[in-house]
């Protein structure tokens, strides 16, 4: 089980297993993302593959 799903029983514990929003976690993760990039010789400016971190939010409601 992942952090987040152990977190969520410790939640649903304490408050009880009735609907609503049971917790809001964030997370930063590793993401492909891309860069603006000129090629002088070229002339011509495209995109180039990156990685990155991308901030996350995990929204998690009970029903």
């Amino acid at each position: 089980m992942c952090a987040k799903g152990s977190g969520v029983h410790a939640v649903l514990a304490k408050r009880g297993q009735h609907p609503g929003l049971v917790a809001i976690f964030s997370a930063v993760e590793p993401c492909p993302t891309y860069q603006p990039w000129h090629h002088k010789e070229m002339g011509k400016t495209y995109l180039r593959p990156d990685d990155g971190k991308c901030l996350h939010y995990y929204v998690l409601l009970y029903r």
